[in-house]
């Protein structure tokens, strides 16, 4: 940071990024950022969330020549090797989320706000994206705590069957309506509701919740 011009004096507020292997000695005035850094080294599976400081000339995945403005926000991902100019900021490291078939996450547009469910791919965030939390009523908190498969549960002790493990909020809510059951699924903001009967499996779009119908026996 500061480094010296070609005359010799400090540009104060500028960063220079010096890249090895090599050897060098700092100048009067001169100041390291962080210390030495490793370079990011990105798998298929792995992006990184990048923001402007100051302008800087660059490519688009398209490899478009463009502007990045201070303050852009845009998203890289491998495989690739990656050292930072010093006109970038490293906000974040991204990884992809494995998602299986009846898996999903809740995922917020920072930009327009709306919100989705990704389901059944892997799936990695993008520059202008967030993970996004579900919260439920608290009796619906309870059933779907308390939900057990009977066939996984038979092997298992009784003090492992009183084992609560705390819901994660960003993913998809799913429950398995048994036999002789069926769930009202309302969506609060299409103000349409549909009813499911078991066994089957319900995942909840972000606008949804649900209520467990019982029905008779004779059914």
């Amino acid at each position: 940071c500061d480094p010296l011009d070609a005359d010799g004096k400090p540009q104060l507020g500028q960063k220079k990024v010096i890249k090895g292997e090599k050897s060098f000695f700092l100048q009067p005035g001169e100041w390291l950022k962080d210390g030495i850094q490793d370079i990011y080294i990105l798998s298929e599976e792995d992006g990184l969330l990048l923001r402007a400081v100051r302008p800087i000339e660059d490519k688009n995945e398209d490899d478009d020549d463009i502007l990045r403005k201070p303050g852009d926000r845009w998203l890289i991902r491998g495989p690739l090797e990656y050292i930072p100019p010093a006109e970038v900021e490293v906000m974040e490291q991204r990884h992809a989320i494995p998602l299986a078939e009846n898996e999903g996450i809740y995922v917020r547009d920072i930009k327009t706000g709306k919100i989705r469910a990704v389901i059944g791919h892997s799936y990695m965030l993008s520059q202008d994206e967030e993970l996004w939390e579900k919260h439920l009523p608290g009796h619906v908190e309870d059933l779907l705590s308390t939900g057990r498969d009977p066939l996984l549960d038979r092997s298992k002790h009784s003090s492992e069957k009183d084992i609560v493990l705390p819901r994660y909020k960003i993913w998809v809510v799913s429950y398995r309506v048994p036999h002789n059951a069926a769930v009202q699924v309302y969506d609060y903001k299409e103000r349409k509701s549909r009813v499911v009967f078991g066994p089957e499996l319900v995942l909840l779009g972000p606008d949804e919740q649900f209520t467990v119908l019982s029905l008779s026996g004779g059914r």
